[in-house]
């Protein structure tokens, strides 16, 4: 028997909690894609996608949730600067890493990531340190794109990817509302969930 969803997206979140919590981080990002599906438009559930995603390896997931959350934050109160930072930052080391992405998934990326970039003035007002690291990561792409590495050492590489996307919890979400995990099952369950 097949796990039916809830159509409400804060059920489906509570589901991703209860599985990320008993350490079933597949099921969580399975669960969190369903609640994407149901609700599209929310940047913190596609930042909580591309969170666990990343936890999970799942690098092509992670950064096609970063993109949608970049995307979506042009025009949102939870667009921020450091999503755009944070997205050029991955897909510039997945382009110099050997991860399995097709290539022309990384290319299509990767050129997605060089016009956020070169963009993100427009969207937003930089301080000097976010134009001093605008102007960095425009260096490392630009050394990437022309086919060079970047001079970072695999273990700095690893901390730098720790930040890029932080998983967030639901507590931080806008729609917080405590739901009894029983109920939720009892629902699942019977097939009545919304």
């Amino acid at each position: 028997m097949a796990l039916t969803y809830p159509r409400n997206y804060v059920k489906i979140q509570v589901l991703a909690d209860n599985w990320e919590e008993q350490g079933e981080t597949e099921e969580s990002q399975n669960t969190i894609q369903k609640a994407v599906e149901v609700s599209p438009m929310s940047i913190l559930r596609q930042k909580r996608l591309a969170g666990i995603a990343q936890i999970n390896g799942d690098t092509v997931t992670a950064l096609n949730a970063m993109k949608r959350m970049v995307r979506l934050g042009r025009f949102s109160c939870h667009g921020s600067v450091e999503d755009h930072f944070a997205f050029v930052k991955a897909v510039t080391l997945a382009k110099c890493d050997d991860v399995d992405i097709p290539k022309n998934v990384l290319d299509d990326l990767f050129d997605e990531a060089s016009h956020m970039l070169a963009n993100v003035t427009s969207d937003y007002e930089l301080s000097e340190e976010q134009k001093a690291e605008r102007d960095k990561l425009t260096e490392d792409m630009d050394t990437v794109a022309s086919g060079g590495s970047l001079s970072v050492a695999p273990s700095a590489q690893g901390e730098a990817e720790e930040e890029y996307v932080e998983p967030i919890s639901s507590a931080d979400e806008d729609e917080t509302l405590e739901y009894d995990l029983d109920q939720v099952d009892i629902l699942l369950a019977q097939g009545n969930a919304e």
